[in-house]
């Protein structure tokens, strides 16, 4: 779609420029790798788009409406193209009430079913996902916080080109080539409202991706433009690389779970934070009598024991463990430590010998702190490596004597802290 949409607007070696840029950039890449609707209603959404540059209308909106089924953002596709038509308006407003008739279309047996199944906890749903932009990370500064997910999920020379193709666009054709402003204009302005995961900026991607083509259109000679996407698709495509082998799905935590409690065959699991219920389906594959308790769902005051029934084997899983100070606790507790923990392997990429490692600032965006080179190994050494495993997964055993504590915000086994 981002070539179709390329071609039709600037032709098809810009198309294929956008294609290859949209492909290689990091936003792409890290969100297109997972399970989830955000790629698909970005196909949906481009795909709406791209019939209506065909004047197909009322496909234009159905297809735009399924998007929105997928994830409501797809809606922000529909109030791009609705600003188009009103900077320039082709035949009066017709056809967009064409597309918004098929979009309500597509969209009506869901609005139906809400509506009449639930219409109180349908509306304070969709205003509560309105309103939650005020988040942990919403709570930074907005226009900083944008800069950075664009500097980093773009990749830093693709987000200069993009800034400056922009630039250029606006100043230089004054406004004559809106779509790739307008678009990108809706899309940051969303993210600097709905930051809560780094994903939220992915339909940004496509239309720096355009912009970025267009530039290269205006460089005169063709080595000097060959060269100038070669060095933004190489760039693009080595941060993806980097990021890709520094996120968190290149951990093994669900493959060695089963080591550190299949002794039990009837074991009391208890979840201590928010982030391990992500691992409670792999609990369940491995060992599907276990009994499954979140602490998290429980009332507890500070300071105060659990109640559970601990005649069972009890182990509480934690991604971080509640220990003030850690260089406190006696050998033995850190050996036992190390015998409950399920470690992550920490991967780098390898180019020309140089070994890269990015340091993200948070699993869910893609900001990083920096890029660092780890050291270095024989000039031909290539690819993906292992630097380091780390201890980040803890499944803890409790001794007879043990109670788990809700201590200082967090749950934690109460002997092991006092060790």
């Amino acid at each position: 779609m981002v070539y179709l949409i390329g071609r039709r607007i600037y032709g098809s070696s810009a198309g294929l420029a956008a294609c290859a840029l949209f492909a290689f950039t990091p936003m792409q890449v890290m969100v297109g790798r997972n399970v989830q609707a955000d790629p698909l209603f970005l196909a949906f959404g481009l795909t709406g788009l791209y019939l209506y540059l065909l004047g197909r209308h009322a496909s234009s909106g159905f297809i735009l409406g399924l998007g929105f089924l997928s994830k409501q953002p797809a809606l922000l596709f529909l109030f791009g193209i609705i600003i188009l038509e009103i900077i320039k308006p082709a035949k009066g407003y017709r056809n967009i009430i064409i597309c918004i008739a098929a979009f309500s279309l597509a969209v009506s047996p869901y609005l139906a079913y809400n509506l009449y199944s639930d219409p109180g906890g349908f509306f304070g749903g969709q205003t509560g996902r309105i309103l939650i932009p005020i988040t942990e990370q919403g709570g930074q500064s907005r226009l900083w916080m944008s800069a950075n997910e664009v500097f980093w999920g773009l990749s830093p020379l693709v987000s200069f080109s993009f800034v400056y193709a922009i630039l250029h666009i606006l100043f230089q054709s004054h406004g004559k080539e809106p779509l790739p402003l307008v678009f990108s204009a809706i899309f940051l302005l969303f993210f600097a409202v709905y930051n809560k995961h780094g994903y939220y900026i992915l339909p940004l991607a496509p239309f720096a991706a355009l912009a970025c083509s267009r530039l290269a259109q205006n460089i005169g000679s063709n080595k000097i433009r060959t060269l100038f996407l070669s060095v933004l698709l190489l760039s693009a495509g080595f941060h993806s690389i980097v990021m890709l082998c520094s996120n968190k799905y290149g951990f093994e935590h669900f493959k060695r779970m089963p080591g550190v409690y299949a002794q039990d065959a009837n074991p009391v699991i208890v979840i201590g934070d928010t982030l391990s219920q992500n691992y409670i389906e792999g609990i369940r594959y491995y060992n599907p009598r276990a009994k499954i308790l979140r602490l998290t769902r429980m009332e507890v005051s500070d300071n105060a024991m659990v109640e559970l029934d601990y005649s069972r084997p009890t182990y509480l899983l934690m991604l971080d463990l509640q220990i003030e100070d850690p260089s406190q606790l006696s050998p033995q507790a850190l050996e036992r430590l190390s015998k409950a923990s399920v470690y992550s392997d920490i991967y780098s990429f390898a180019l020309f010998g140089v070994v890269f490692y990015q340091h993200p600032i948070n699993p869910h965006f893609f900001k990083s702190s920096s890029i660092e080179p780890k050291y270095a190994l024989p000039p031909t050494a290539f690819g993906v490596y292992r630097i380091a495993r780390a201890r980040q997964l803890y499944l803890v055993k409790l001794e007879p004597e043990e109670r788990v504590y809700y201590m200082d915000g967090g749950f934690s086994i109460g002997t092991i802290n006092r060790m």
